[in-house]
């Protein structure tokens, strides 16, 4: 389950693990323990991911959690995590945003910093790709352009309450540049957004910029059933831009039981 090697070389004193969906969470716990007990129990393990946000709550006052994972960050975790990485050697947690760590007083289990961070437009780089053994990435490399749903209205979903019903989507223009820098960089032309949905108007707009633009990418998504996909000229004008595959939810075909889940 680990390379040993890696370990062995102990280049490192800090071992985040990002848990998206509620079965990864067992297994992250059961390589948290071994790191700890099979390599250097000084080596720090953070936690972070929609779960971690999700059950923040019950994680933090499980018996002997503290034991295995030194800190757990929820929400969005690009400047918490650098933060957390800076501040490590000095041991001042304080100022971390989004961060639970193991209080000195161990009779207190875990203490949060109380500040808070949310990513912006203006903060989606083009992620780095560098260590990564990118045969592994079957359909193509995770791409972002916005955070939360655009629709953000279903009653049966919790991630609106995870996000605390915050939504933004970036500018066609910087995901362009970003889809630009990657293949130029890595020579890849399949790219996966990772959004939890992508509205139609951005994807109208992005699929013309990858046509004027000549990009030539085949690109996949997730989104949710909205009357925008009844354009049979949209939906021929992604497929001509490389749109290969949406993920969609569909929860039920029953007008009434949709109107009930305010899914109109």
């Amino acid at each position: 389950i680990l390379n040993r090697n890696i370990f062995k070389r102990r280049e490192f004193s800090l071992v985040g693990i990002s848990i998206v969906y509620p079965q990864q969470l067992f297994f992250a716990l059961l390589i948290a323990k071994l790191i700890k007990e099979e390599f250097d129990k000084n080596i720090h393990i953070v936690f972070g991911g929609p779960q971690i946000t999700k059950h923040i709550n019950d994680l933090i006052a499980s018996e002997n959690m503290s034991a295995y994972v030194d800190f757990f960050i929820t929400h969005d975790g690009e400047e918490p995590l650098l933060n957390l990485i800076t501040d490590l050697p000095k041991k001042h947690f304080s100022k971390v945003p989004n961060l639970y760590f193991r209080s000195p007083d161990k009779t207190k289990g875990y203490e949060n910093s109380g500040g808070t961070f949310f990513l912006h437009p203006k903060d989606i780089l083009a992620p780095d790709f560098t260590d990564f053994d990118l045969d592994a990435y079957s359909y193509g490399l995770s791409v972002l352009a916005s955070k939360g749903c655009f629709w953000s209205k279903c009653n049966f979903c919790t991630y609106r309450t995870m996000y605390e019903n915050r939504y933004f989507c970036g500018t066609v223009d910087n995901t362009l540049k970003i889809i630009r820098e990657l293949k130029k960089k890595y020579g890849v032309s399949h790219y996966q957004f990772v959004d939890d949905a992508l509205p139609p108007k951005f994807m109208r707009k992005f699929a013309e910029g990858l046509i004027e633009q000549k990009l030539d990418i085949e690109w996949t998504s997730f989104s949710i059933l909205v009357r925008d996909f009844t354009n049979k000229n949209l939906c021929f004008l992604l497929k001509k831009s490389g749109a290969r595959r949406f993920a969609i939810g569909l929860e039920s075909i029953s007008p009434r039981i949709l109107n009930l889940m305010n899914k109109y």
